[in-house]
């Protein structure tokens, strides 16, 4: 009689099962560290606008304004989203009192010794007060004074609301985020906000895409007068 050999081996059904727990599991860990990334892509981006910040008011103590933005090829629109952007602010003329093209551009990273994009490769913008960044008049070597009127940018919560988050600013870096909204309008009312040039910006908290609001991943740093104020004090440059 023969005597049945033992049967080794996974089955199809425990094979199945043990790679579902396989895939559970890699999806997982693909998930979270997506989201890891995410999160120090972020915190990334908002160190290096920190930086910003800094030199932006290092600038302002050393040469008596704040840097006008570079204009070159802005507004940053497909294909070429700012590539000649030269990153020096660009400016009417030299002379004493001479202004800046304009209030809005791409920051001048080269005269900040900066990089010029953020982490996902878009340039940062820029939006500065030109009472704050215009040449100072002859015989003065700061534009502003103490008792300059104070800045007229403000920060609101959403592009719908009434009441700034933030206001009196002088100057203000942004990143599009991730999904660099620049140039896709009528995607999210916030974000069209930061881009249409005018003084009044939006930031808030992160909604992805795909959630039951319109997405938003700006991230957004800026110097109040008051802040600008007291540190050009401080090193003794004010008052003029």
């Amino acid at each position: 009689m023969s005597i049945p050999k033992k049967q080794t081996g996974f089955t199809l059904v425990e094979l199945s099962m043990v790679l579902v727990v396989i895939g559970l599991i890699l999806g997982t860990a693909i998930t979270a560290l997506t989201s890891f990334l995410a999160r120090a892509q972020f915190s990334e981006t908002r160190a290096q606008l920190a930086l910003v910040q800094e030199a932006l008011i290092g600038y302002a103590i050393s040469k008596g304004r704040l840097p006008c933005p570079d204009v070159n090829d802005y507004p940053p629109t497909a294909p070429t989203m700012g590539s000649a952007s030269d990153g020096v602010g660009d400016m009417t003329g030299t002379s004493p009192g001479d202004t800046c093209v304009r209030e809005y551009g791409y920051l001048p990273y080269a005269e900040l010794g900066l990089p010029p994009r953020d982490i996902w490769g878009t340039y940062y913008q820029y939006r500065v007060d030109d009472v704050y960044a215009d040449i100072p008049p002859a015989g003065q070597t700061v534009t502003f004074s103490l008792t300059e009127t104070e800045g007229e940018i403000d920060v609101k919560d959403s592009a719908a609301s009434a009441n700034p988050i933030a206001d009196n600013i002088v100057a203000l870096v942004f990143s599009a985020g991730p999904n660099a909204h620049v140039s896709v309008p009528a995607v999210s009312a916030d974000e069209d906000e930061n881009l249409n040039n005018d003084r009044i910006y939006v930031d808030k908290d992160y909604v992805p895409a795909g959630a039951s609001t319109p997405e938003f991943d700006d991230i957004l740093n800026w110097i109040s007068s008051y802040t600008l104020k007291a540190k050009m004090t401080k090193a003794q440059r004010l008052p003029e």
